[in-house]
């Protein structure tokens, strides 16, 4: 993963490589609400084995504040964080653990230094990921994605849940 930042003239500012020794790619950054980043990624470096999903904290100056990885033995991808409204983080992605199908869904809530507070799977019975989300106004959040249907069709897939987890509705 490789972390860079420029000014508004594209003038080098600082750059961090992250990872350890084996593949770490990096998906979604945002600018969090201290001035420091929050970075959606997925590592086979970390956690509990092939490839784990994985938030990382940088402070604005993109030195080190946490990692945490989330997921089980089988494959788990981070590819869209947002910070909510409470100062927590939700990612959203896909994960081959646990699933109705070969991938679904997967959507994790946590506290502000990255702990769960819930975790939540979707799918049907072939591939399904989340590859966007927003929180909305009233704290729910939409998740963005693809689901593969039976007849090799592959669809877009909204998904809403409320600020507990709860899914609301999905598309």
């Amino acid at each position: 993963i490789y972390l860079l930042k420029v000014d508004s003239l594209c003038n080098y500012q600082w750059s961090w490589a992250l990872g350890g020794v084996n593949n770490d790619w990096g998906y979604a950054i945002k600018q969090t609400f201290d001035k420091g980043f929050i970075i959606a990624a997925s590592t086979n470096s970390y956690g509990n084995g092939g490839y784990d999903a994985m938030l990382l904290k940088r402070d604005s100056l993109g030195n080190y504040e946490w990692q945490k990885t989330y997921g089980g033995n089988d494959w788990d991808f981070a590819y869209d964080v947002v910070q909510t409204f409470d100062s927590g983080f939700v990612f959203c992605g896909e994960t081959y653990n646990n699933t109705n199908g070969f991938a679904d869904v997967y959507v994790v809530k946590t506290n502000s230094v990255g702990d769960t507070l819930w975790t939540k799977t979707v799918g049907g019975s072939l591939i399904d990921k989340g590859n966007a989300l927003i929180q909305t106004l009233d704290s729910n959040i939409v998740v963005a994605g693809i689901k593969n249907t039976i007849s090799d069709s592959t669809q877009a897939y909204v998904l809403k849940f409320n600020k507990d987890g709860t899914l609301l509705w999905d598309s």
